[in-house]
């Protein structure tokens, strides 16, 4: 599961490499974009795995709502971390990863699809307080293209992203 973790932070990483402004606290100057970049991505696709985890797991009405509401937060406090210190979210995305995909092969794809849907449109709402809404609609895009091809790795869900 690490591999496919690393995968779609590389991939994840392309796509937000210059965007990294957005996510930054108030008066950040100095850091290290590669390790910004990369931490990001891992945040993003946490995020994004959690939310599906969530709206398989609870009721719909208040499924995401505590998954995103310190997005802010993380990507804050992630930015923060020295170069090197992203094994605890890697760690941490590997778990949601294979908690996500066990409860992914319990669905039927129907059911798999919708609750993507349903992490990606609560993703994007989240980051269109931190990122300006056309962006934000590009990078949840990509994050979910990445998520579930490269960590869910569900074949009917890929047919959806394309």
């Amino acid at each position: 599961m690490r591999q496919q973790i690393e995968e779609a932070k590389r991939e994840l990483r392309r796509s937000l490499a210059g965007q990294t402004d957005w996510f930054l606290p108030e008066g950040s100057r100095h850091f290290d974009p590669v390790s910004v970049v990369g931490t990001l991505a891992v945040v993003l696709i946490t995020a994004f795995l959690r939310g599906f985890i969530d709206e398989a797991t609870k009721s719909a009405e208040n499924a995401g709502r505590e998954t995103f509401r310190d997005l802010k937060q993380a990507c804050a406090t992630a930015i923060g971390n020295k170069p090197g210190d992203d094994e605890a979210q890697l760690a941490e995305a590997e778990r949601a990863a294979r908690h996500a995909r066990e409860l992914a092969q319990t669905m039927s794809p129907a059911q798999r699809t919708a609750l993507i849907e349903q992490s990606e449109v609560a993703l994007r709402r989240a980051l269109d307080e931190i990122v300006p809404a056309p962006r934000a609609a590009v990078i949840v895009t990509e994050v979910r293209t990445t998520v579930v091809t490269r960590v869910l790795a569900l074949d009917d869900a890929r047919r959806d992203c394309a």
